[in-house]
Formats: structure tokens, C-alpha cells, sequence
């Protein structure tokens, strides 16, 4: 059964994973800033799309996750070349 939010709030190791949550959001943000629109875009989505199908360890299925991965790959690469479409 699931832990409540008044529960999680008081135990360190959730916050440490929001943290890491932040951290996260802010690599996607600076490799968006700093690299091109279209590498940044597919090394961010596989950064969320690696750390995301970690969570979900044991891997039930390989093809899935690798279904899984590849579209949000797909979706970060798709994203980087509009970016890099509107501000060429």
C-alpha cells in the first residue's frame, strides 16, 4: 500500500529523491541552454527516459522498455528540431 504525503514529507530519503527530481530538470535545462537545440533535445529525453525506466526496475520487458525509450528519444529529437527550426 502506498505511503501518504503526510507520511513521505517526513521521511529524508523522499526528499533527497525530489532532489534529485530537481536535478534532473535542471541538467535538462542547462544542456538545453548550453549545447544545440537538437543534440540537447535527444540527450535530455534519454537522460529523463533513463533515469524514468530505472525507477521502474525489475524490467519486465526489454522490448518495451526499449519501445519506451526510443519514443522519448524520438520526442526529445522531434523537440530539439523545432527549437532549432525557430530560432535558426
Amino acid at each position: 500500500m502506498s505511503r501518504t504525503m503526510a507520511e513521505r514529507v517526513r521521511d529524508w530519503r523522499w526528499w533527497a529523491e525530489q532532489a534529485l527530481h530537481a536535478a534532473i530538470g535542471a541538467v535538462a535545462a542547462s544542456v538545453l541552454w548550453l549545447a544545440s537545440p537538437v543534440l540537447a533535445g535527444v540527450l535530455a529525453a534519454l537522460w529523463v527516459a533513463a533515469l524514468r525506466e530505472w525507477e521502474q526496475r525489475p524490467v519486465a520487458s526489454w522490448g518495451d522498455l526499449a519501445v519506451d525509450v526510443a519514443c522519448t528519444v524520438l520526442g526529445g529529437l522531434a523537440m530539439g528540431l523545432a527549437v532549432w527550426g525557430v530560432t535558426r
